[in-house]
């Protein structure tokens, strides 16, 4: 694998990033001259397309589940392959709220540094780092594990040039905290979280535009933005409420048969530990013994509480995490420079295929969406938090 466009003879890839995008070439395929320099969105996203593609090549994938594609040229912020087009074009941030500092918003955090990005922001995360972050996320040491920093401060950390207001607790309590006025109501929100429940959090801001970063599918390598309005769609057209008869979710389930609080069981990286133990009642001390070590986010599936494995949050590879983080960030690029106006996007790819010509859809609002059926009562929310800013 080569970083640059004169790949020596040995080389079996190379990639380089021109702009905010991305040019990949498999031997034998020359380089056209790049547009711009590469800035750090591009840098970010040649190394997670380089990695993603070394990963196809090496990890022993079956034939008919990925795609080498001999030539690759993408921009996440035109969503074109006409990476360099729009190199410049970097805005400051203002009122901008990052809702999850795990995987996608470490990458999206990265990103934002190596672009020098300066003004405003709040980070909105309630857990701390943990050990086994340290392979899945794009910032963070074994030292930062062990003193378990809080995830929020880690990102400021790393946002030197920016005022990082680091909120250590959920996006609900954000939300009480701007309708009590010691919070700033934000005009963008970047979301970066991995549940339905917790996307739902995040459209109860109500922010003029959501951006939100995803992860899953089967594999784990499926990635997407999901460009949101308030008037619709919304992150609830976008996931829809499971059907009432549905009963209980997983992590309910496993709250019940194990006693573990719901709160440790979000922490879903975090392997299990004897601490996480005391409390619990003999039967439930004995139902979890054997699982100390494991993450928690596992154990649904070793104990028998799920039939289909994709239904449950997967954690992706670091480069798929980082791919999508580019998504949101080239995104809100485009948005907050008018290169993208009009219709919301949904773009979805598997990093196994690489972004494609039909990956970008056009959303409307779900019809019945309460983001349509209570659209007054949300116009009026809006207006308070816009008057006590």
């Amino acid at each position: 694998m080569h970083l640059g466009t004169q790949p020596p003879s040995s080389a079996a890839l190379s990639g380089v990033p021109d702009g905010h995008g991305v040019r990949i070439r498999h031997a034998g395929h020359p380089f056209p001259r790049l547009t711009a320099p590469g800035s750090g969105l591009g840098a970010v996203l040649t190394a997670a397309s380089l990695t993603a593609e070394v990963f196809k090549l090496t990890i022993g994938l079956r034939a008919g589940t990925y795609a080498t594609t001999p030539v690759v040229d993408f921009c996440p912020v035109t969503l074109g392959a006409e990476p360099g087009a729009v190199a410049n074009m970097v805005p400051e941030i203002t009122s901008t709220a990052l809702v999850g500092a795990g995987a996608i918003g470490t990458g999206t955090i990265l990103i934002l540094d190596l672009l020098g990005m300066s003004g405003q922001l709040t980070v909105v995360e309630p857990e701390s780092f943990e050990p086994p972050n340290v392979t899945t996320y794009s910032i963070g040491t074994r030292d930062d594990a062990a003193a378990h920093i809080h995830k929020a401060a880690l990102a400021r950390r790393h946002l030197p040039r920016m005022d990082v207001n680091a909120f250590p607790y959920t996006a609900q309590d954000f939300i009480s905290a701007i309708d009590n006025g010691a919070e700033h109501w934000p005009d963008t929100v970047l979301g970066a979280v991995h549940s339905i429940e917790a996307r739902h959090e995040i459209q109860r801001i109500y922010a003029d535009l959501t951006l939100d970063g995803s992860t899953g599918g089967e594999a784990g390598t499926t990635l997407a933005l999901h460009e949101a309005l308030p008037q619709g769609p919304c992150l609830r057209c976008y996931y829809p409420l499971p059907l009432a008869s549905a009963g209980p979710n997983t992590e309910q389930r496993l709250h019940e048969l194990t006693g573990l609080p719901l709160q440790r069981i979000a922490r879903g990286d975090a392997p299990l530990a004897p601490t996480d133990l005391e409390g619990l009642s003999a039967d439930q001390q004995t139902a979890l013994s054997p699982y100390l070590g494991l993450r928690v986010c596992g154990l649904s599936n070793l104990m028998g509480l799920t039939d289909n494995v994709a239904e449950d949050f997967q954690p992706s590879a670091a480069f798929v995490a980082q791919q999508a983080a580019c998504l949101v960030v080239g995104a809100m690029i485009a948005r907050s420079t008018g290169l993208a106006s009009g219709p919301m996007r949904h773009v979805e790819y598997d990093a196994r295929f690489g972004p494609w010509y039909d990956m970008t859809t056009l959303r409307r609002p779900r019809s019945g969406c309460v983001c349509q059926a209570e659209g007054g009562v949300m116009d009026v929310v809006r207006a308070h938090r816009r008057r006590a800013r």
